[in-house]
């Protein structure tokens, strides 16, 4: 129960993710975003770590920690970022709800383990069915913030993926903050030099929910939430405890409804049941 409890609030903090970083776009542009989400989240983690007394890593765990930085603290909330330059939250909480598929697809090709075609038989629908919303949200071809959100989400999913491989290792939790902290002379590096000139006034958000958007976007979901489903994943199992996000997708509708009013509209929510229902197809015959 503790597993399921940690995993769905890790679930809850990271679906955030979407609506916070929309709403600090509102004052900051997508590469001050980026490296400052980073580089608090990586502050946070220093924190946790000097507190809990962990030793640094080995030599030999300090490239894939390095890599697996670039891929969920740069390139995830970076093309995030620039999406939502194009798109709006719930239409990039849809795409998004694609991770689950790509970590698995990401996994076979990492670990030559074969799936049945029934997983690739959802799996292709599901991307069919979310290209073919972006088209009709488009009208003619698909956005550029599209495209974007594709690439996060697969950064991202090759980030998880690489941090299963390294759990052997180490706990989950010490990989997502060892991660952010050999990366943060980069991320404080890349803030200091972007400030000039930021926060821009928005003339429908105020400055300090501005500023609240990126300060959690930074702490609360790529650090917190990131560290609450790592630990619920090993907890609970990634069977069980990763069924915990076929729920995001609408989590994350709901927020973007409530904070950035980003209205919950019908097509979305048919399309964002669909996507669940062939994800979750797809990883219990990926299962079986």
């Amino acid at each position: 129960m503790l597993a399921v409890v940690i995993g769905f609030l890790g679930m809850l903090f990271f679906a955030a993710s979407i609506p916070s970083t929309s709403l600090a776009l509102e004052g900051f542009d997508p590469g001050f975003t980026t490296f400052t989400r980073a580089a608090l989240a990586g502050l946070g983690a220093a924190v946790i770590l000097l507190i809990a007394r962990r030793p640094w890593p080995a030599k030999k765990h300090i490239r894939p920690l390095l890599t697996i930085a670039v891929m969920i603290a740069f390139a995830f909330p970076g093309f995030m970022a620039m999406s939502l330059t194009h798109v709006g939250p719930a239409h990039g909480a849809v795409v998004l709800g694609l991770i689950p598929l790509m970590s698995s697809s990401i996994s076979v090709a990492m670990t030559g383990v074969k799936p049945p075609l029934g997983f690739w038989l959802a799996s292709i629908t599901a991307g069919v069915i979310v290209m073919i919303f972006a088209l009709y949200e488009s009208g003619t071809s698909l956005e550029w913030g599209d495209i974007y959100m594709v690439l996060g989400a697969s950064a991202t999913a090759y980030g998880f993926n690489l941090s299963g491989r390294l759990n052997a290792h180490m706990p989950s939790w010490e990989i997502i903050c060892w991660s952010l902290v050999v990366i943060l002379p980069v991320s404080l590096t890349g803030a200091l030099l972007l400030w000039p000139g930021m926060p821009v006034a928005s003339a429908t958000t105020s400055l300090p929910w501005i500023w609240s958007g990126l300060i959690y976007s930074g702490l609360g979901a790529m650090l917190t939430g990131y560290m609450l489903f790592t630990m619920g994943l090993n907890m609970g199992g990634i069977t069980r405890i990763g069924q915990l996000q076929y729920l995001q997708v609408f989590v994350t509708l709901g927020m973007a409804a409530a904070v950035n009013n980003d209205p919950l509209r019908l097509e979305t929510l048919l399309t964002a049941s669909i996507v669940t229902m062939l994800v979750i197809i797809a990883m219990r015959a990926k299962s079986r």
